[in-house]
């Protein structure tokens, strides 16, 4: 008789066994799996988390609003969009816009309006359009900010440019009589040959002004003058009520930083270089605080509107040309 063969010890392994065997397999690379995701999901969390923690969500310059006195004169912040003289108020004021910024006289020396002083502009059958408007916009709740073009220095000839000097601010006395609220001088560059000129014209201006409140429109450059010992800029500043940063120089992209389109990284798009409009407004920031200035961009250039507000600045105004 034969002996049975040895049997194998692996022989008694069943296709039950197997199958089982490849069920906890698969159960623990599960497993496994699902502790790698758990773990990469905190990982990213914590990062992210850090990345909150440093993130500031102020606004790069925090510069709101803010009222001051200026002898017995309230000098009110604005947000005041470009508006032409006789024109419909209305829609500006339903959608909440009550500071209306309006040309009082242009840049060529003409003006807005039909002036009792200026003897080449024709009265409407005795009314002044200028105050029919501004009962208007105070009626309405609105406030006007009318803005000037400073022209007499144009004037070579010396009673000449006395007299259209004087002819000036007759019509700033005008427009404040007919309830302008504030006027903001738009003069030329003050430079060191004209900044003694300047100064005495605002401060006469700003007396023909009377209840309104005057302002001056300062260049950036001006300004950074006062860091060179040239203090062009508090020499204005002492003579009118408020002074106004200029703007309107800037291209209508100066919110766009250069290469940014092209940052393939966050820490790229972080070391790209300030956009121009921020480059100003840094440039300027502690005169912007130190004077409570208003920040003026042109209709040109209006699209930075929206950027200048993320950017944290509140009192801005808006002047057509």
């Amino acid at each position: 008789m034969k002996r049975a063969g040895r049997m194998n010890r692996y022989s008694k392994r069943t296709s039950l066994s197997i199958h089982n065997s490849r069920v906890t397999v698969t159960v623990i690379a599960i497993s496994a799996f699902v502790l790698l995701c758990v773990a990469a999901s905190i990982a990213v969390g914590l990062l992210l988390g850090s990345k909150a923690d440093s993130y500031d969500p102020s606004p790069k310059f925090d510069l709101p609003a803010v009222d001051y006195q200026s002898g017995n004169k309230t000098v009110q912040a604005v947000d005041a969009y470009a508006y032409d003289l006789g024109t419909n108020v209305k829609p500006y004021i339903t959608r909440g816009i009550t500071d209306l910024s309006t040309c009082l006289r242009h840049a060529d020396g003409s003006l807005s309006y039909p002036s009792r002083i200026g003897a080449d502009e024709a009265l409407e059958e005795g009314k002044n359009l200028l105050s029919d408007c501004v009962e208007q916009i105070h009626d309405a709740g609105g406030r006007v900010c009318g803005y000037f073009y400073v022209t007499f220095m144009q004037e070579e000839d010396r009673y000449m440019r006395e007299l259209c000097r004087a002819y000036e601010l007759a019509l700033i006395n005008e427009a404040a009589k007919l309830g302008v609220d504030e006027i903001l001088l738009i003069c030329p560059e003050i430079e060191e040959d004209t900044v003694d000129l300047i100064e005495r014209y605002v401060n006469d201006a700003s007396i023909a002004a009377e209840n309104a409140v005057l302002g001056v429109l300062i260049s950036p450059e001006v300004l950074l003058l006062t860091d060179e010992n040239l203090y062009y800029a508090p020499r204005i500043k002492k003579v009118c009520d408020f002074l106004a940063l200029d703007l309107r120089g800037l291209s209508p992209d100066a919110d766009q930083k250069v290469g940014e389109e092209d940052a393939e990284t966050e820490d790229a798009a972080e070391a790209v270089a300030l956009s121009s409009l921020e480059s100003v407004l840094s440039e300027t920031e502690y005169y912007l605080r130190a004077y409570s200035m208003r920040v003026v961009l042109s209709k040109e250039n209006a699209v930075l509107y929206d950027s200048v507000k993320e950017l944290g600045i509140e009192n801005i105004q808006i002047v057509g040309e």
